[in-house]
């Protein structure tokens, strides 16, 4: 999050209730978006770490599972998930099912 180093005074009066309004938007956007990124644990791991978990909850019989548990290890989209973890069951020689 970044900090902004003008007293509120200051601020109010060189920017204005617009600018204000904004400066205070930016920063709560700021603070949503590092608890977002902080809530999701293990997100950011490597790809190819979070393998052996994705592929153990696919052969449950789960993919869409294991497509989730994917995205939450890694931050991936659902879309490269998908796709990653499409490729690694054919790999194994596992069907989608």
């Amino acid at each position: 999050m970044v900090v902004v180093g003008i007293s509120g005074a200051f601020a109010g009066s060189w920017l204005g209730p617009a600018g204000m309004a904004c400066l205070v938007a930016a920063q709560i956007t700021g603070m949503y978006n590092d608890a977002r990124q902080t809530s999701k644990g293990n997100a950011g791991l490597a790809v190819e770490t979070a393998r052996p978990e994705v592929l153990a909850v696919a052969a449950e019989g789960n993919p869409i599972r294991a497509v989730k548990v994917l995205r939450d290890r890694t931050g991936l989209g659902l879309r490269e998930a998908t796709e990653t973890v499409r490729r690694w069951l054919s790999e194994e020689g596992t069907p989608w099912r």
